[in-house]
């Protein structure tokens, strides 16, 4: 069972995308997205775009732990661009 954390439904840039993939593979996640192409799995959010990080779940404190890292690293990059 995945751990899923950060769900968005509006679609990052390419190059944005680019980002948060590597910034999970730093604290070990994945960065899922459904449906970057309209419709390509309309079995999945009515065929909308739908983003969210993801870690095995290891309960807590793990969980929050992880979310936070990726949320600050997420922020503080945003902020100093």
């Amino acid at each position: 069972m995945q751990f899923c954390f950060n769900v968005t439904f509006q679609k990052p840039t390419p190059q944005e995308s680019d980002r948060r993939q590597a910034i999970a593979r730093r604290h070990g996640c994945d960065y899922v997205e459904i449906n970057r192409a309209q419709g390509a799995s309309p079995g999945i959010n009515n065929g909308n775009y739908q983003a969210w990080f993801e870690t095995p779940n290891r309960g807590d404190p793990f969980n929050g732990r992880t979310a936070q890292a990726v949320v600050d690293e997420l922020t503080r990059q945003r902020t100093t661009i």
